[in-house]
């Protein structure tokens, strides 16, 4: 997956590491974290949250800093730039990740570019 490849890439940031144990510091994913038998779209595995999709699972991301920066900033500036800059459709395909809001953080990314 984008994050599997993103891990350790030239930020040095390993994305798993960063985010695992830290859904506590977003208010969404707090509630999911504290009482996952009541979010039925949402499963958790070793502090990670993932959305359940049809037959697939889809690695849930935290809104928390790394390294100063936004992580939702990060993986959609990798994503972007590595798809030399296509728009926002293509980057949230690129993605591979979930977060509330996510489709309107690419769109004003991919705007603003």
């Amino acid at each position: 997956t984008f994050i599997d490849a993103l891990n350790g890439g030239r930020d040095g940031i390993n994305i798993l590491s960063e985010i695992q144990g830290k859904y506590a510091q977003d208010s969404f994913f707090r509630d999911i974290m504290e009482n996952p038998k009541e979010f039925k779209n949402f499963s958790v595995r070793n502090e990670l949250i993932y959305l359940k999709e049809n037959d697939a699972e889809c690695l849930c991301v935290p809104k928390v800093l790394v390294n100063g920066r936004n992580i939702h900033e990060v993986l959609i500036h990798e994503a972007h730039s590595l798809l030399a800059h296509l728009g926002p459709h293509k980057t949230l395909g690129k993605l591979s990740c979930w977060w509330k809001d996510m489709a309107k953080d690419v769109m004003a990314f991919c705007e603003s570019c």
